[in-house]
């Protein structure tokens, strides 16, 4: 019998006779770190599904304010004007993120939630020389951490890099991307008043 952290009470182990206890100890870690991985992979899509649920359930033909209410035909994601005038790009789903970041040129923006699953946003710039106005910078970082697991906070660190600093691994998952080069913001999830594009 050991004592439990998390209850207080006392927690048996059973052990495996045939395995010495350094054995037996790893065998419990390997078990103990699986269920703990599950656990937050769980929890994480709980999250989500919960969040679709509230969506779908306050009424998905009334989409909130600045918020296209779902894809049209031919538009695989969300699409914004920033307040300065710049073409913000909002992924709403794994396959939708990968299309925007294969569709992303080297020097466009590309911002997401800082440890969080979430939207891929992009800024869309108009050439490789162009800077982004700080403005428009903040406003998608807000949409990013507004379409993101931690929405709920009052900031988020929201990651930007240019999105040719991307690399989508073989066989990884929709939405999955390796970022080198990040630097990061921190916002207020929802942060400005970028216009939604009908």
């Amino acid at each position: 019998m050991l004592p439990d952290p998390w209850t207080g009470g006392e927690v048996e182990l059973e052990l495996d006779p045939a395995l010495s206890p350094p054995a037996n100890l790893e065998r419990l870690y390997r078990t103990a770190a699986k269920a703990e991985r599950a656990r937050e992979i769980l929890t994480r899509r709980l999250e989500e599904a919960r969040g679709e649920l509230a969506r779908l359930g306050d009424g998905a033909e009334t989409p909130e304010p600045g918020r296209p209410a779902r894809a049209e035909p031919g538009r695989p994601y969300a699409r914004y004007r920033s307040s300065d005038g710049w073409e913000i790009w909002v992924g709403r789903n794994g396959r939708e993120n990968d299309r925007l970041v294969r569709e992303a040129r080297p020097w466009d923006l590309w911002l997401h939630a800082r440890d969080a699953a979430g939207a891929h946003v992009l800024v869309r710039l108009p050439g490789r020389d162009a800077r982004c106005p700080e403005r428009t910078l903040l406003e998608a970082a807000g949409l990013a951490a507004l379409r993101s697991r931690r929405s709920g906070e009052a900031a988020v660190e929201v990651m930007v890099v240019e999105a040719g600093r991307l690399r989508k691994p073989k066989g990884a998952a929709p939405g999955q991307v390796l970022v080198h080069g990040e630097r990061t913001v921190r916002v207020r999830p929802g942060w400005g008043n970028p216009r939604a594009q009908a």
